[in-house]
């Protein structure tokens, strides 16, 4: 079974709407789609304006989970998706081998917390999925 690895800041926004957005395009795949932060604390709980705007786009977010990075996520993944330069940078410097199958989505973080905001970014992530 295909394993996609996203991989984001902390996966509670950008990572969470990359989820929402590929998991519905990949519908009908067997695809196993999975979600990580470069910084993840324990307990947190997903952006509610990322959900929010997931909402208003009739994307749904069951089953999603994030965890912390790791050697062995990279290591399982078939495909990884990096939300920004940045992140895929860390993930070079810090891990080496990467997937062979890799993508940048170069999706800037949010750093205004503004519903619009949320929703460009959820956009921009699915023109770039697209592609």
């Amino acid at each position: 079974m295909k394993s996609i690895l996203i991989v984001s800041n902390d996966g509670l926004a950008r990572g969470l709407m990359t989820y929402a957005a590929l998991k519905k395009k990949l519908a009908k795949s067997a695809a196993r789609l999975k979600v990580a932060g470069l910084l993840v604390n324990k307990g947190t709980r997903p952006d509610p304006l990322a959900l929010k705007a997931l909402k208003a786009k009739g994307l749904a977010a069951a089953g999603f989970r994030v965890q912390p990075v790791s050697r062995d996520l990279l290591d399982e993944a078939d495909t990884l998706i990096a939300l920004s330069p940045e992140n895929y940078n860390y993930l070079n410097h810090t891990y080496g081998k990467l997937p062979a199958r890799s993508r940048v989505l170069n999706v800037p973080a949010i750093i205004v917390r503004k519903l619009e905001n949320y929703q460009k970014s959820l956009d921009q992530i699915g023109r770039s999925l697209d592609e």
